[in-house]
């Protein structure tokens, strides 16, 4: 029995409606005179994972405040509390999660630590351990045709696809939530189960929960009791689901994703024994391991398009490549961020980085505007004197007209007509200074752009609590005030997690190494050519 696609789109707009209310009553914990609006972006980020993941409103504003206070006292510390408090939640979740009646009535003392209330809930949650019940009848459920039987393995085990996002009555036999934390709408609970008749009833014990993404084929978590790695002795069981064709046609798991809480005990290809592991690849050679296929396939490029395919699969809006720059491969994601303005909102610039930001948006900045350099005026002069003849004519004909009487131009070199033109303050001498200050002004603001680039590009964000980092870079270079920001990361990083990065990787950059400064004397670069372009612009003789 099949959710229709008009319940599932009504229900998205049901929880849509109500999440946006919960945001905008939960921003008024942040806002002024608490966080300014650098800190906003992620404010936002972690209401938005809160209540993504918490349901008890009490829970929801302890764990807020707790991120708020301690991003007040220790602001420096701002990405490391960030991560630090997603952890939590995901912790707290997994306790609210389990039904358990004096989780779900706590008081949420505001005085009380972290770790003493979690203290609590696992001495709660180990004495539910031991009053639940294992085995769930089925046997209503299997008439009314709500849950399916999908594949018989043997031993009196069975695959069943209970057709629903979440199931406490699975929870309750297996000791763990049952995806109700934060399931997703295209979820669908996979329970492994043995199945026994008593009289005319079915009864079932739950062995293994695994959450299944009908949208794409994938699998989310995959755990068996108290959210324990499965044992060796269901493996064969997990292998039979992965080999299993739907109409006989096409493999009903398309790939493994993982996540969810406690994601070192989901179930892993790597878990298999030799034996499994090559029964498993000669039927699917689609889920081989990257480690395996690098191994047969080295660095080539028939590897690297395997990599580009897993990654455009994780983050199907990203147009990701892989690139080999001075003999060692990268990965290459483009268009993270829109512009350089929506990279600095999601991640902390150093400061010395932060500085340039309102310079580059066309606002003053420090250069040595005071100090101008009389020989480079005459060298403005010379240069345009000797390079066009249209000035050369103009100046010749000013000098006639104005000084003809008290100087023979004739027979003088340029350095004498410079010296007697700023003798007389002339308003050619006058451009000659207004054109070295364009020129250093110029110079200048190249000088500090190139900075400001370089320090972009030189920065390295490190993702997920320090596990990953990445390098961003401008994929226009030429027009790089409007340039999309793109990243490139370690191949080698890559592969240790078999290409299965969370999709929201790049919004937890929880540190940032790279800097620059302003140059010892300051920016001091001088650009000949704009001076000359200005000087002969305005010459208005």
């Amino acid at each position: 029995m099949l959710r229709s696609q008009e319940n599932l789109i009504l229900e998205n707009l049901y929880y849509d409606i109500i999440e946006e209310g919960r945001k905008e009553r939960y921003l008024e914990l942040f806002k002024d005179p608490y966080f300014d609006e650098t800190q906003m972006p992620r404010a936002k980020r972690i209401i938005q994972y809160t209540i993504d993941h918490l349901k008890n409103p009490n829970a929801i504003v302890w764990i807020l405040k707790y991120y708020r206070n301690n991003m007040l006292e220790s602001p420096e510390e701002d990405a490391r509390i960030y991560m630090r408090t997603k952890a939590m939640i995901e912790t707290l979740s997994h306790y609210e999660n389990l039904g358990i009646r004096e989780i779900d009535t706590f008081n949420w003392p505001k005085n009380a630590t972290y770790n003493e209330i979690i203290d609590h809930f696992d001495a709660l949650e180990k004495k539910w351990l031991g009053d639940r019940k294992e085995w769930i009848d089925i046997t209503d459920e299997l008439r009314n045709g709500s849950i399916e039987n999908i594949l018989d393995v043997g031993n009196g085990f069975a695959w069943y696809n209970l057709d629903r996002r979440y199931c406490n009555a699975e929870g309750d036999a297996m000791g763990h939530c049952g995806n109700s934390g934060s399931p997703s709408s295209n979820d669908t609970v996979l329970s492994l189960r043995k199945t026994q008749k008593r009289g005319n009833r079915v009864f079932a014990r739950p062995s293994l929960t695994f959450i299944y993404d009908t949208s794409n084929g994938a699998l989310g978590e995959m755990k068996g009791r108290a959210n324990e790695k499965p044992k060796a002795v269901y493996h064969p069981y997990i292998v039979k689901l992965l080999m299993h064709k739907l109409d006989g046609s096409e493999f009903m798991i398309k790939r493994i994703r993982g996540g969810g809480y406690k994601p070192e005990n989901n179930f892993q290809l790597s878990d298999l024994s030799p034996d499994l592991k090559r029964q498993l690849y000669d039927a699917r050679p689609d889920l081989k391991s990257l480690k395996d296929i690098r191994a047969d396939l080295n660095d080539d490029a028939a590897f690297f398009k395997v990599i580009e395919s897993r990654l455009s699969e994780t983050f199907p809006d990203q147009n990701v490549d892989v690139v080999v720059v001075r003999g060692v491969p990268r990965v290459h994601f483009h268009n993270v961020w829109s512009d350089w303005n929506s990279l600095f909102l999601n991640i902390r610039v150093p400061k010395t980085l932060e500085q340039y930001e309102e310079y580059v948006e066309g606002m003053p900045f420090d250069y040595n505007s005071d100090y101008i350099d009389e020989d480079e005026m005459y060298r403005v002069f010379d240069r345009a004197m000797n390079n066009d003849s249209i000035v050369y004519r103009r100046v010749i004909e000013h000098i006639r007209e104005t000084y003809n009487e008290l100087f023979n131009i004739e027979d003088h070199t340029l350095s004498d007509v410079f010296e007697m033109l700023k003798d007389s303050d002339d308003e050619i001498v006058d451009t000659t200074r207004d054109a070295v200050r364009v020129g250093q002004e110029s110079g200048s603001y190249d000088q500090m752009v190139e900075y400001f680039k370089d320090g972009i590009t030189d920065l390295t964000l490190y993702l997920m609590d320090s596990h990953f980092s990445a390098h961003p870079y401008f994929e226009d270079s030429d027009n790089w005030m409007t340039s999309p920001i793109s990243v490139t990361m370690p191949f080698d990083e890559i592969m240790i997690v078999n290409a299965n990065l969370p999709i929201d990787v790049f919004e937890d950059v929880n540190k940032v190494d790279g800097d620059m400064s302003v140059p010892y004397y300051g920016f001091d670069k001088y650009d000949r050519d704009a001076a000359l372009d200005y000087f002969k612009s305005n010459l208005n003789i």
